[in-house]
């Protein structure tokens, strides 16, 4: 690959020369003066810009528009603002420091693949200013390699967005192992993580998840003892079964999630602070649904239809009265709140348009559907699933698709919510 630098610190400028001339790359230096016919660029497959150059954005935005097709590595010092200006102006890849030959390497590769691949629909409503500034985020998380850490409210689509970033990162073609931290008991969740050798050897989802992502859910939820083995296979990128004598190589991709600050975690002990350290090399706030109203009414479209497609029958209809209303409402469930209100919709749509009394629940006082004194997920989630029961005529694969979950995880809640 012949790769052109423009990197301001000159220690800088040959190390990382020295480094990929040694693994047999082509290396060009970029003149500042060249920037803007880059006649050397349309001869390169990437290009690598220093952000602590007062020119590097200029670089980028001036490559992007004469030599597309030419991959665009930006170096920065951490995923900010400076990363994010890099990727609104081209960028197709961010490479925090401090890294080594194997990051630069990876990240390399993945800026010279993404400049020629079409762009990913992330099937994310973003109507909302801050749902705007979420996503290019998250762009920005899914065109690097370092762990990623998704911090937000319950119900406020931390998996989804977890899911968009692995579909927009070179790593989409492998697998997606999701797992449920807060399933993780101390003896079942050593295997299931970590993988067992014995008579009846299984990978664990480490292993399960090479050269893909793990998405580490509700990671606050780890148990304690299972945090130090997960700091060591971070670092050293290898894990030891249960059972066995040896390490195996892992090439993953970490992203975790948490509905609590990690830092308050770990000042009443029940979080390491080199783990909290290690997943947020990167780390995005997703704000709750109340701070982005703009996105509502296309999500209650979504909703709407998505449940008329799972469920059957006719698209339900609301009331611009009633749009305008849950624009206001507080939603404390966030997107979960909202979508089991939009299957109620469905559910008792006759033909007409819907009001806000229709959605309402007749026992509540408050109009809101989970009175935001007395919210409880649990609740939140029980009575969905029992309406989405009852929608199915009882029957639990239909149920279990409207919901988006196996039938496997719907006869758990069935039995923990004593619906059976």
């Amino acid at each position: 690959m012949n790769v052109l630098l423009h990197i301001a610190d000159p220690g800088l400028g040959e190390s990382v020369a020295l480094a990929l001339g040694r693994t047999g790359h082509g290396v060009s230096i970029l003149n500042p003066a060249d920037v803007g016919n880059l006649p050397l660029a349309e001869q390169a497959d990437a290009v690598i810009v220093d952000l602590a150059d007062e020119k590097g954005i200029d670089v980028l935005q001036a490559l992007r528009d004469s030599c597309p097709e030419v991959g665009r590595l930006a170096i920065a010092d951490d995923a900010g603002a400076a990363a994010l200006d890099a990727r609104r102006t081209g960028a197709d890849a961010i490479l925090t420091r401090p890294f080594d030959v194997g990051a630069l390497e990876r990240s390399l590769a993945i800026a010279s693949r993404r400049s020629r691949r079409p762009p990913v629909d992330p099937g994310l409503i973003a109507r909302d200013r801050r749902s705007q500034d979420l996503l290019e985020r998250l762009e920005t998380a899914a065109s690097s390699e370092a762990t990623l850490l998704l911090v937000g409210p319950l119900g406020s689509g931390r998996t989804r967005m977890a899911r968009f970033v692995h579909a927009a990162s070179e790593r989409s073609e492998g697998p997606l192992v999701e797992v449920s931290c807060a399933k993780l008991s101390l003896g079942d969740g050593e295997r299931a993580l970590f993988g067992w050798q014995g008579s009846r050897s299984a990978p664990g989802h480490m292993q399960t998840a090479h050269r893909g992502t793990l998405l580490l859910e509700d990671v606050h939820e780890l148990p304690l003892a299972l945090q130090g083995r997960l700091v060591h296979a971070l670092q050293e990128r290898c894990v030891e079964p249960v059972g066995a004598t040896r390490e195996i190589p892992i090439d993953i991709r970490v992203v975790a999630t948490a509905s609590t600050d990690l830092a308050e975690r770990v000042a009443t002990g029940r979080f390491r602070e080199d783990l909290r350290l290690r997943l947020g090399v990167l780390e995005v706030e997703i704000p709750p649904l109340c701070e982005r109203r703009a996105d509502i009414p296309a999500l209650a479209e979504q909703f709407l239809e998505g449940a008329a497609r799972t469920l059957g029958g006719p698209r339900a209809v609301l009331d611009p009265n009633a749009v305008a209303e849950l624009c206001e409402r507080p939603l404390p469930g966030n997107l979960l709140e909202l979508e089991a209100l939009m299957r109620r919709a469905h559910t008792i749509y006759r033909g007409a348009p819907l009001s806000i009394e229709d959605l309402d629940d007749p026992t509540s006082s408050q109009r809101t559907l989970w009175p935001v004194a007395d919210f409880d997920l649990r609740r939140l989630e029980r009575e969905a699933i029992a309406r989405s029961l009852r929608a199915t005529g009882g029957n639990r694969t239909r149920a279990a698709r409207a919901l988006g979950i196996s039938t496997r995880t719907l006869r758990e809640k069935l039995r923990r919510y004593e619906l059976v």
